[in-house]
């Protein structure tokens, strides 16, 4: 069975890498083995939080979004490897999100490929192509560059629920905001 469930590698490649989002229903179990539980996802955030590193985002208790979970993350380097095998890709991250009764990181756009790993919990997601953001802030954000990457969600965007078990990949630049409907935890595999 490939990643992508009963949707081969090449189907995906042709059909979906940097055109369009796909979700994948139940999808987690086929694209990661070795899924984080809740607490281990805390006990990084701790760890990455104790090294004084800058890798940690908190709303309070509400929300916190942990960047590079795999420095702290024990047994990812595995999977992290099969990963950039799968797409020849050497820049490989994983990010998290636990929120609480309707929260979010708000709507943006990242200069990666995202895999989100709806682990546990009810989430909508909004997503809308580039289109409208200048070539000029897609270069920036490509950069880097701090306060580059919040946008608007514009009207006509597709709307889908994710529950326990989804997948959704989200590619390069795609305007995204997933709002938790109650408590959730996720994870994201960025291809930067």
């Amino acid at each position: 069975m490939s990643l992508f469930g009963s949707l081969s590698e090449n189907e995906f490649f042709d059909n979906y890498w940097r055109k369009k989002p796909l979700l994948i229903r139940g999808g987690v179990k086929n694209f990661c083995e070795n899924i984080p539980t809740s607490a281990e996802y805390d006990k990084a955030t701790k760890i990455l939080e104790e090294k004084g590193l800058n890798y940690v985002s908190r709303d309070g208790d509400k929300v916190i979004f942990t960047r590079n979970l795999e420095q702290a993350l024990e047994g990812m380097e595995n999977y992290i490897e099969k990963i950039k095998q799968i797409f020849k890709w050497s820049d490989i991250s994983i990010d998290g999100v636990k929120a609480q009764n309707s929260r979010s990181i708000g709507s943006h756009f990242d200069h990666s490929d995202n895999f989100v790993l709806n682990i546990h919990g009810k989430k909508i997601w909004r997503l809308h192509p580039a289109d409208f953001i200048p070539n000029n802030i897609l270069r920036r954000r490509l950069r880097d560059e701090a306060n580059i990457g919040k946008a608007p969600m514009p009207k006509n965007c597709i709307e889908w629920e994710l529950l326990d078990g989804d997948l959704l990949y989200i590619p390069l630049f795609w305007v995204h905001w997933g709002v938790s409907s109650g408590n959730s935890y996720s994870i994201s595999v960025a291809l930067n």
